[in-house]
């Protein structure tokens, strides 16, 4: 098909490059948002959040946690 319509390819193209730019300039905007909210958050408030991620998230996570802070010797 793009053989036949270079046109359509190069459109495609720019399409693919537009959507990548969004989502990276969302990505960023997020990771604001997250550091802004981070920095708001009490020492408790931070304590449940850090506990909540490695108790709910991935098994890897946690593991990793236990791992770099030697808390399984």
């Amino acid at each position: 098909y793009f053989k036949m319509f270079p046109e359509e390819a190069k459109k495609y193209i720019d399409w693919v490059d537009e959507q990548e730019e969004k989502y990276e300039q969302y990505q960023e905007e997020l990771e604001e948002r997250v550091k802004n909210y981070v920095a708001k958050l009490s020492k408790n408030q931070l304590q449940t959040e850090l506990l909540a991620i490695l108790f709910d998230g991935p098994d890897w996570q946690y593991d990793k946690f236990i791992r770099e802070h030697r808390l399984d010797e």
